[in-house]
């Protein structure tokens, strides 16, 4: 058995917010030669057209947590 932890108001409002920032690092973190995902882009193409591409990938990525498709 293993105790489940208890979270702080601190913990419950972290989880509770959009990864905005941790998006650019993961992208920025990963091999531009990574194999396609099902888009078929690159890494490469998400780093080279990063100031171009932001601001809709970090939409998505937010629709996405707040529960859409």
């Amino acid at each position: 058995d293993f105790p489940v932890p208890r979270l702080t108001l601190l913990d419950n409002s972290e989880l509770h917010q959009l990864p905005i920032m941790e998006v650019k690092e993961v992208v920025f973190s990963m091999s531009q030669d990574s194999a396609p995902g099902p888009d078929g882009f690159s890494v490469g193409f998400y780093q080279d057209c990063w100031s171009i591409i932001c601001e809709d990938l970090l939409q998505a990525v937010c629709e996405f947590f707040e529960g859409g498709q």
